[in-house]
C-alpha cells in the first residue's frame, strides 16, 4: 500500500492529491452530518470510511513526505519532532474539544464545522 500511496505521489503529483484529498475530507464530512441528522448508522459509518480513505489519499501522506522535503537534512530530526509533536498536540486538542462543541453545536454541527475547516483548507491549498 506504501509504495502505491508513493508511487501516486510521484505520478500525480502532490498539489492534485492534496487538492482531491481535502474536497473529499470535506464532501465525508458532510456525509457524516446528514447521516447524524437523518439518524441513519449507514451514512454515518459509511462518511467515516470515506473520510479515513481520503484522509489516507493524500493528506496524511502529504504532510509527512513534505514536511521531510522542505527541511535542510542537518536538522530534520528535529523539525520532524517538533512538526510530530504539533501533530499530536492538534489531534488532542480536536479530541478533548469535540464533546463540549457537540454540547453547543449538535453532531451535526460539529462535522459541518469540520467541513466548512476542510473547505477552507481547498481554498488555501488552491491560492498558494
Amino acid at each position: 500500500y506504501q509504495r502505491r500511496v508513493h508511487g501516486a505521489l510521484d505520478h500525480v503529483g502532490r498539489r492534485p492529491l492534496l487538492l482531491a484529498s481535502v474536497l473529499l475530507l470535506a464532501a465525508a464530512c458532510l456525509v457524516i452530518a446528514v447521516g447524524f441528522l437523518k439518524d441513519s448508522s449507514a451514512l454515518q459509518v459509511g462518511g467515516m470510511f470515506f473520510y479515513v480513505a481520503a484522509f489516507s489519499l493524500g493528506l496524511g501522506p502529504i504532510c509527512w513526505l513534505f514536511a521531510s522535503e522542505v527541511v535542510p537534512t542537518a536538522v530534520r530530526a528535529s523539525v520532524m519532532t517538533l512538526a510530530s509533536g504539533a501533530n499530536r498536540i492538534a489531534s488532542i486538542a480536536v479530541s478533548l474539544s469535540f464533546l463540549s462543541m457537540t454540547k453547543a453545536l449538535s453532531v451535526q454541527g460539529v462535522y459541518l464545522l469540520y467541513a466548512g475547516i476542510a473547505l477552507a483548507g481547498v481554498a488555501f491549498v488552491a491560492r498558494c
